[in-house]
């Protein structure tokens, strides 16, 4: 299947895969479906989601809803507004003033009880603060039945992806982590730059990056959390994200249809938890629950 509007990334075409193949296993293509883009930031991800889902399912009518953190630091003051304005250049036919939310972190999701089919989220849960609080309200706002997608890594992996530096995100003690950013970039080894700041307050500055602004979740740590918000987890669309980055390699940004295989044994287990090792993971929820006691 061809896109509509290109991907801006990797994680944008690989979340938009399983999305499709989630609405056509569940056979919704007609009548209306409700998508939460859950951390939604500069916009680009609801809009890429709108045109081409849209285009794909001209029979649905897709809801494309949106919300973010206004108190959690890592963004530009005025960034919401650009993300406003960016949506509604791009996706005009939408009212997005009505669609994108924006909270407090300790605020409860501005939406109603079981209102999504599907909650996504892009490069987001390594930020949050209160996964809890997090899988809580993803639980609440999800229709029975529904589905939860989060493409993020966990604290497994080796090369921490915004420093570029290795075990840096594993590191608590502060005075420690910012030796190490210094002592990584004297070497080579991370994204300082010279001439930008000294190597000094770079260290200093990304040392509260880490220690105020990320927050990674081991694997245990994430299944219980889960489970607790009454969510069944699973990693069984890690490998595809992969996939999708080898294909992107040799510049085949197709759509791919992800059901041609079947996600079981336990080689394919062992391969989706070993990637937890490389990069991101695919977090796969659902909000179902068939058992009842005899």
């Amino acid at each position: 299947m061809k896109l509509a509007s290109p991907p801006e990334s990797t994680t944008h075409l690989h979340l938009l895969s399983v999305l499709v193949t989630e609405i056509v296993k569940k056979n919704l293509t007609a009548g209306r479906v409700r998508i939460l883009d859950s951390g939604c930031g500069n916009g680009h991800f609801s809009s890429f989601m709108h045109l081409n889902l849209t285009a794909l399912f001209p029979n649905v009518v897709f809801e494309i809803h949106g919300y973010d953190v206004a108190d959690h630091g890592v963004q530009a003051k005025d960034y919401f507004s650009k993300t406003l304005s960016w949506c509604k250049q791009h996706s005009p036919d939408v009212q997005w003033e009505d669609r994108l939310k924006l909270i407090t972190h300790d605020q409860s999701w501005p939406f109603e009880s079981s209102f999504f089919d599907f909650v996504l989220s892009n490069q987001v849960l390594e930020h949050v603060w209160d996964h809890q609080h997090f899988f809580s309200e993803h639980s609440r706002v999800l229709k029975k039945g529904g589905s939860g997608v989060h493409l993020f890594p966990l604290k497994h992996y080796i090369y921490e992806g915004h420093l570029l530096i290795p075990f840096v995100h594993r590191i608590s003690d502060w005075y420690l982590l910012k030796t190490y950013i210094k002592l990584m970039n004297k070497i080579g080894i991370g994204a300082y730059q010279k001439g930008q700041v000294s190597l000094e307050e770079y260290s200093e500055k990304h040392a509260d990056y880490m220690t105020f602004y990320t927050n990674y979740l081991s694997y245990s740590e994430l299944m219980r959390i889960v489970k607790q918000a009454q969510l069944r987890p699973s990693l069984k669309y890690t490998v595809d994200y992969y996939l999708h980055k080898l294909r992107q390699v040799f510049k085949r940004n197709v759509l791919l249809d992800l059901g041609w295989h079947k996600r079981t044994g336990l080689l394919y287990s062992f391969t989706n938890h070993g990637l937890k090792y490389v990069s991101g993971i695919t977090l796969f929820v659902e909000k179902e629950n068939t058992y009842t006691r005899v």
